[in-house]
Formats: structure tokens, C-alpha cells, sequence
């Protein structure tokens, strides 16, 4: 079987990913499709505020959208931590393919608040990096968790990228040392808002400031308050107040396209409902009508036959009336005819 390999293109660049369930799961089928990045924005984004060679942290690499991205495209080095075998294997393979074995390192193992064992709760084939862990003491647990301060690593880290489906806040508490250290840049997924508030309530004591948001499921951008400075704290919330205007002029002119969706909407059902009317209506009278021509074919068949057997005993009454080639059909010999047009044809016959 041919190694399912696809191209991944930015620009004048491309680099090649290893996506062997794309034909189920969401993320590998739309890399397949579009032939770029997953999560393109936020990709540019952690790629504007780094240079090459900078360190950074992908926990949960999932099938390395994000990993070979940042390596490939961005010349940065990265850790990446992604427990699930099923995904390690063609990440690992990606890795040597696109020849980054010097800039990427893949930890297979669950990133939480400290060290411990986990299993996954569930497959799902349409979104196997959608698999969330279950922490489990005992040994028999197939997953290690590591905490990142337990890795005590060197370099300064500069960025921290953050999708583990839930225990987000659980690797945050497992690198305080490391933020309070580095203060790197964090995009960190939040699902619902109360995960967004309990999110925003640990980056604020890290020091951290909200500054954007990316993705169908929310990651958010947050920058240590000493990476910015007030000036430009200031200046960015200035044009987030004048974004919103663009943003409230985007909102009326979708209201109004969606209102004249609407009515092109209610019309074509008026329409339909109206059509189908007429149809019902066409149908009762078709019906109505091949009944009447049944009932009246039946009436002209039994007058007819009345009428031939008055003819019969016409026949029995007058005798000598028939030529002899007439023997059959009596009724002819009279100049009569008293048969079915289908009667007609066969007698023709």
C-alpha cells in the first residue's frame, strides 16, 4: 500500500505530512483537501512574534499540524508532546521525511499538573486527536504524564502552545516554574467561557494580559505584561475599541443578508406549499377522472353486450337474414357493429 503522504503548502514552501486516517478523521481529511495548514491564523500569528531558532512547546501535537509548521515554515525548534501512539508514529515519520530530526523533538507522553499514569476514555475515529485523558494510578496504565517543569529544560522556551482537550489548566499548574521563568508567549485552548474565565483567572497571576483569540474551538493569545510595555498595551486595546466598530458593521450587514436569506427563504416554502397544493389538487382529479372513464367503460361494455344479446334474439326470430359468410357475426349481416375498439383491431387481425 502507497505511504499516505500529502503536500503541505505555504507559499513558495511546502513540506509533507504522513495522514493515515484522512479519509476519517477531520483535521487529516481537511489538510488532504485544502493542502495547507490547519489553523492557518493562529500559526501566523505564533510565527510574527518569533524568530528562527527560538523554543517552543506543542503539547498535544495531535498528527503535527502545528510541530512541522513551526519547524518547516518557521525555522523554529520545538518540543512536542502527543501521548497517543495511533498519532506518534506518522508524526514521527514527518519528522524524518521533512529531514527536521534536528529541530523537532516528540515526547510520547500526557502533559498534567505533575507526574502520573492516564488512559484514553474513548476512540473517536472522526477526531482521534479529540481524545481526552483519564488520569489512572494504577500501573497498568498505558500513558506517562509528565509535568513541563519536571523537564528542566535549558533553553529559554519563548512560546507555549496548549490543546489537550480539557486539562489545559492542569499543564499551566505543571509549569509555573518554567512561565514565572521564561514568560513565554501562551495560546492556550479554552472550549466554553467558564473554562475561558478559569483560564484567565491563572494567566492574570502569571502576569499575563488577554490579546487575542484564534480557532473554531477558542485558543487564546496572552502576553506577559513585561514582552509589551504600556504604550503598547494601550495602542492594542485602542484597536480593539476600533475593530469593533468594523466588527459592528460586519454584524449589521450579515443581519441583513441573513433576513434577505430569510425571505428568499419563506417565499420558495410559500412557493413549494403552493405547488404542492396544485399537485394534491391535480391528482384528486386525475383519479376522480380515471374513475369516471372506468365507470364508463364498464356501462358502454354492459350496454353493449345487452345490446348483442338483443341482437341474438333478434336472430332467433328472423330467420334467413344472414348470407352465409355472415354466419359468425350475425350483427354484420344488418350493418351493425357493436364491438370495442380494441375488439376492432383484433378482428382486424
Amino acid at each position: 500500500m502507497k505511504d499516505p503522504i500529502f503536500p503541505i503548502n505555504v507559499g513558495e514552501k511546502q513540506y509533507f505530512m504522513v495522514l493515515p486516517d484522512w479519509e476519517e478523521d477531520y483535521i487529516q481529511g481537511m489538510l488532504v483537501e485544502k493542502a495547507v495548514p490547519y489553523e492557518f491564523a493562529m500559526l501566523q500569528a505564533m510565527e510574527s512574534c518569533l524568530r528562527a531558532n527560538d523554543l517552543v512547546l506543542d503539547v498535544g501535537a495531535n498528527i503535527g499540524n502545528h510541530t512541522l509548521y513551526l519547524a518547516a515554515v518557521a525555522g523554529l525548534r520545538v518540543v512536542a508532546f502527543e501521548p497517543n501512539p495511533e498519532l506518534c508514529v506518522p508524526l514521527r515519520q514527518a519528522i524524518s521525511l521533512n529531514d527536521l530530526d534536528g529541530r523537532v523533538t516528540l515526547h510520547e507522553v500526557g502533559v498534567g499538573a505533575s507526574e502520573g499514569n492516564a488512559h484514553f476514555a474513548e476512540r473517536k475515529p472522526e477526531n482521534i486527536g479529540g481524545q481526552s485523558l483519564t488520569l489512572d494510578d494504577s500501573d497498568a496504565a498505558p500513558i506517562s504524564v509528565i509535568s513541563l517543569d519536571a523537564l528542566d529544560l535549558e533553553d529559554k522556551v519563548r512560546a507555549i502552545k496548549v490543546d489537550v482537550e480539557g486539562m489545559e489548566l492542569s499543564v499551566l499548574k505543571g509549569a509555573g516554574n518554567l512561565i514565572s521563568r521564561d514568560k513565554p508567549y501562551l495560546f492556550i485552548e479554552a472550549q466554553t467561557e467558564s473554562d475561558f474565565d478559569a483560564l484567565h483567572e491563572v494567566v492574570v497571576d502569571l502576569g499575563y494580559i488577554y490579546w487575542d483569540t484564534f480557532n473554531a474551538t477558542p485558543t487564546h493569545w496572552f502576553i506577559h505584561s513585561e514582552e509589551l510595555g504600556q504604550d503598547a498595551i494601550v495602542d492594542h486595546y485602542f484597536q480593539k475599541g476600533r475593530d469593533s466598530y468594523k466588527l459592528r458593521l460586519a454584524k449589521r450587514d450579515l443581519q441583513t443578508r441573513l433576513n434577505e436569506a430569510n425571505m428568499k427563504y419563506r417565499s420558495a416554502n410559500e412557493r413549494i406549499n403552493e405547488l404542492k397544493d396544485r399537485l394534491n389538487e391535480a391528482n384528486v382529479k386525475y383519479k376522480e377522472a380515471t374513475g369516471q372513464a372506468g365507470q364508463n367503460r364498464e356501462r358502454m361494455r354492459a350496454e353493449i353486450a345487452s345490446l348483442k344479446a338483443e341482437l341474438a334474439k333478434c336472430k332467433a326470430e328472423v330467420s334467413g337474414v344472414s348470407a352465409p359468410n355472415n354466419e359468425a357475426h350475425p350483427e354484420r349481416a344488418l350493418g351493425l357493429d357493436f364491438s370495442l375498439p380494441e375488439e376492432q383491431g383484433k378482428d382486424k387481425g
